[in-house]
């Protein structure tokens, strides 16, 4: 009997165990936000992103939806670098630009993002030699992690001609990774039609 006892509560604490574990690494849904997308806000939109501009007034309201979206649910932290209003405008942009198309996509692999004032190298310093890296998607410890060069962000926006925008390009990496495979076609997002398009896009990039 005793034995059998034993066995029972193995399998229980087993289950538990296995319960916490899956709803620890689960992520949490976003939340919405409920507050006036600020004035200010609108205003750097406006001066900073071309992509907003070109968009209707119903558009427009989406898109400072999604940007509000993004920044209630992914922190953005400063790393030897002050964070201004404008920064997280520019990331949040940088992430709902990709997914504008697909309004009720939430990015379930991020959680913050890692703002460094310049490039940095493979171990992260943003001092000494070897600092060639301006974006990039965190893995192992760093998962569900983003780092960005905060001038390599602004110079994006800056130069939007150029097709050369930083944050956009590992965001579309992040939408890409999404699906366990980084292999250019994010499966969880894009139905057969959108394909190529999206192949043209990270090209652009």
């Amino acid at each position: 009997m005793n034995k059998i006892i034993g066995i029972f509560l193995f399998i229980v604490l087993f289950v538990i165990i296995i319960y916490l574990f899956l709803r620890g690494t689960k992520k949490a849904k976003w939340k919405k936000p409920t507050a006036l997308f600020p004035a200010g806000w609108r205003i750097i939109l406006a001066e900073k992103v071309g992509f907003y501009n070109g968009l209707n007034v119903e558009e427009k309201k989406l898109f400072e939806f999604k940007i509000q979206e993004f920044l209630f649910n992914c922190r953005i932290t400063g790393i030897q670098t002050t964070v201004n209003e404008t920064d997280k405008i520019l990331v949040a942009a940088s992430a709902v630009i990709p997914i504008f198309a697909f309004p009720n996509w939430q990015y379930s692999n991020i959680y913050e993002i890692l703002l460094y004032p310049d490039k940095f190298n493979k171990n992260f310093e943003v001092s000494g030699k070897n600092r060639s890296i301006l974006g990039m998607v965190g893995t192992g410890y760093m998962e569900g992690k983003m780092i960005l060069s905060k001038k390599a962000l602004h110079h994006g926006f800056k130069n939007e001609t150029d097709k050369k925008n930083t944050a956009i390009h590992e965001f579309v990496h992040l939408i890409d990774k999404s699906d366990g495979s980084v292999d250019g076609i994010p499966e969880l997002l894009l139905e057969k039609q959108y394909v190529i398009p999206w192949i043209d896009l990270i090209t652009d990039l």
